[in-house]
């Protein structure tokens, strides 16, 4: 959790120009939870005990939820700006996590850690941000650790 908070860093609020500019941020963060407009569900798939525990922490710690599109109506109100339940990861939150599994499947921390995330990090993260968008499904992740700790047979938490 403590690298979490690495998942703000690199977090840009992107704006939508149409008639005006509509500054609010098209992702709500993890660390949104805290505050009364937003409250983030955990897709179904991942809330019980009994499902992907490593999938659930990615969802609840991590990822940024997408926003639903906001209109503006003739009568000058808005409507939108609602969590979508589309979950994406951002290359800083994508690093805080891999930070985080490194550290508990591989063992690795201080300089050793800096070492690897330095030489195999950012080829990981190209590999599955192939259109250069910036974001990665967050369904994707155990794909991309797996990658990036070189074990395609590494256990992440799935149960079952």
């Amino acid at each position: 959790m403590k690298f979490a908070v690495l998942a703000l860093v690199g977090l840009a609020a992107a704006v939508k120009v149409e008639k005006e500019v509509d500054a609010s941020p098209k992702y709500y963060t993890p660390f949104d939870h805290e505050a009364t407009y937003y409250e983030r569900v955990t897709t179904p798939r991942f809330s019980a005990d009994s499902d992907d525990i490593f999938m659930r922490s990615m969802i609840e710690n991590y990822a940024l939820e997408e926003r639903n599109k906001v209109n503006e109506h003739d009568d000058g109100t808005k409507t939108g700006g609602e969590p979508s339940g589309k979950f994406w990861m951002n290359q800083a939150a994508t690093l805080a996590a891999a930070k985080e599994v490194l550290g508990t499947h591989k063992g690795l921390a201080g300089q050793e850690l800096a070492a690897y995330v330095q030489t195999y990090f950012g080829k990981a993260w190209g590999h599955f941000d192939v259109n250069q968008t910036g974001f990665v499904e967050v369904i994707k992740m155990p794909q991309l650790m797996r990658f990036l700790c070189s074990d395609q047979y590494m256990s992440l938490g799935e149960s079952g």
